[in-house]
């Protein structure tokens, strides 16, 4: 962990770059868990096919 702060502090570019990319990948999986563990399998296929049909969603306010 210590060498990969030391990294991240030499780099802030690529932090900059890294760090959105793995807040948006922790929303995903909590928005897959939450599908899998509230949601029977109609209701996630309905709800995925309707975040493809409207691109404007995005993944920064958790699922209904």
């Amino acid at each position: 962990m210590a060498e990969a702060r030391q990294w991240l502090s030499q780099h802030p570019g690529f932090n900059r770059q890294l760090l959105p990319y793995l807040g948006e990948q922790m929303c995903s999986l909590a928005g897959l868990a939450t599908d899998l563990a509230l949601h029977d399998t109609e209701t996630r296929l309905a709800r995925l096919i309707l975040r493809h049909v409207d691109s404007s969603t995005e993944c920064h306010a958790a699922p209904d």
